[in-house]
């Protein structure tokens, strides 16, 4: 692996957030803080940047060489922080683009000719016999954030497809009014520029999402994912949860938060989940993975709900007795191949497990796997440094390490997935496993398909209040380790309170 100039590595022992990706431009009208995303089709892609103040003529140039012959107007919104910071975003939306093809680009405003430098990204392959190769982390600071140097490294490198960031962003957003979140958004452009990065929800994005003062609002107004229609973006996407096709994986991303604080999603959430996985044509798409941010399992030692016997994201939300919404019983119908997970700042892979209850496959563990296999990709780094391993471990714990890192994951073909774990330290290499599939999902292609119609959401006061009204029972459960996450859910106040949900 190509290793980071010593210099970064000064920076970081300073504590110091990186932001030398910031553009050497300067001016109310200078782009900074680059990113792509997938758009809902293999024709599309998303561009975002922000400038510090409103420009007249938001612009992506764009062409198959750096003569970028096209000019695609963007829109712009204002993202400002009560006692904080004030820029402006804006996007464009690239269509009828050719999937496969290396595209340049640069970003900016076409009336004082402000302009990005030059960057390029490849548009989304139309076939399963893509292997795309995956960068997966989370919980990545602006301080701390040893991984950085590498991941810039890797999407450098030209040999990675698309990152997974599998929630917690910055440490957080809202931080020092914003400034947190501006020096992350600057941190990560030399690899979001380059390669689309597609985020979910973690618990440092707690807060409501049109209130100009929480994580939250930063990350719903920062990004834009592929999905179907909420309230800041209406039928352009959806951040908290989406699905997209890349080679012969469906990839789906959801809201863990929703089974903590952000309860005005738990329902919708779910239906989208049991819907999008009822669709899928394994025929087509014969992997199945899922990323969110809060995992199943894991042998940390630190009071998450990960360690508990019968956690919200496994066996579902405990309301008046019961238990709604079961995330590992929907997982084992629809037969999720890998599930990824962060939130514990430690790296541990699990056999395939299901019910605390190890499922290896036939030949070998990971040879037709008879459950899902669980991946904790969560030390990236951040200001609250390494979570810890201590005492015992569950059957179901194959390998675990408390070094800080990141995941890279191949799809090789429709039969085989291939993970690997680096030190990001080292480069070294931390774990690896292949995961292989015989099968050929017989029993799922002959499985009724279900397609669901697009849903635009629109905003009320009454239901931003509603919002709110939730987030402030239940904000006690974006805290992590201190309190007993399964009792935070204040739902229990009122029986009424159960037609929050269903």
């Amino acid at each position: 692996m190509e290793r980071a100039p010593g210099f970064l590595y000064l920076w970081l022992l300073a504590g110091v957030p990186l932001d030398l990706a910031a553009n050497a431009c300067s001016g109310d009208a200078c782009p900074e803080q680059r990113h792509l995303s997938f758009g809902r089709t293999p024709e599309t892609m998303v561009v975002m940047w922000v400038t510090p103040k409103a420009v007249k003529q938001p612009t992506c140039e764009i062409g198959h060489t750096e003569r970028m012959e096209t000019q695609v107007p963007g829109t712009s919104t204002k993202i400002w922080q009560i006692g904080g910071i004030t820029e402006v975003s804006h996007v464009c939306q690239l269509s009828l683009l050719v999937p496969g093809k290396t595209y340049f680009y640069r970003v900016g405003d076409n009336a004082s000719a402000s302009w990005s430098d030059t960057a390029s990204f490849v548009a989304r392959p139309n076939t399963t016999s893509w292997a795309p190769t995956i960068l997966v982390y989370g919980d990545l600071g602006a301080e701390n954030d040893v991984s950085l140097p590498s991941l810039r490294a890797e999407a450098a490198s030209g040999n990675n497809d698309f990152v997974l960031h599998v929630g917690d962003f910055s440490y957080d957003f809202d931080t020092k009014g914003g400034e947190v979140g501006r020096a992350f958004m600057r941190n990560i452009d030399p690899i979001a520029s380059r390669l689309p990065y597609m985020t979910c929800i973690g618990n440092h994005e707690g807060g409501t999402d049109l209130d100009h003062k929480s994580s939250l609002y930063h990350y719903m107004h920062r990004f834009q994912m592929p999905g179907r229609g909420d309230l800041v973006h209406g039928s352009k996407g959806n951040n908290v949860y989406y699905s997209f096709d890349a080679g012969p994986a469906h990839i789906v991303a959801f809201s863990s938060e929703a089974y903590f604080w952000q309860l005005w999603e738990t329902k919708a959430q779910f239906e989208f989940l049991k819907a999008d996985l009822e669709s899928v044509d394994r025929s087509k798409t014969p992997w199945l993975i899922t990323m969110a941010h809060r995992p199943m399992y894991c042998s940390n030692t630190d009071g998450d709900d990960c360690t508990k016997a019968h956690s919200n994201m496994r066996t579902g939300l405990p309301i008046l007795g019961a238990r709604l919404y079961k995330l590992e019983e929907l997982f084992r119908e629809h037969r999720v191949d890998l599930a990824l997970w962060a939130h514990e700042h430690t790296y541990e892979r699990t056999w395939p497990v299901f019910d605390n209850q190890v499922m290896n496959g036939s030949t070998s563990p990971y040879v037709d796997p008879g459950a899902t296999v669980h991946i904790v990709s969560g030390n990236a780094g951040c200001r609250e440094k390494h979570d810890h391993f201590k005492g015992p471990r569950g059957d179901w714990s194959a390998v675990r390490s408390e070094t800080y890192g990141y995941g890279k994951l191949q799809v090789l073909n429709s039969s085989h997935l291939w993970w690997r774990q680096y030190n990001a330290g080292n480069g070294t290499l931390v774990d690896e496993v292949m995961v292989v599939r015989t099968d050929a999902y017989a029993a799922h292609t002959a499985a009724k398909q279900t397609l669901f119609r697009d849903r635009v959401f629109e905003d009320t006061s009454a239901e931003q209040m509603r919002r709110e009204s939730i987030y402030a029972r239940t904000q006690g459960c974006t805290a992590r380790g201190t309190l007993p996450q399964n009792d935070c859910l204040l739902l229990r106040e009122s029986p009424s309170q159960l037609e929050l949900l269903i």
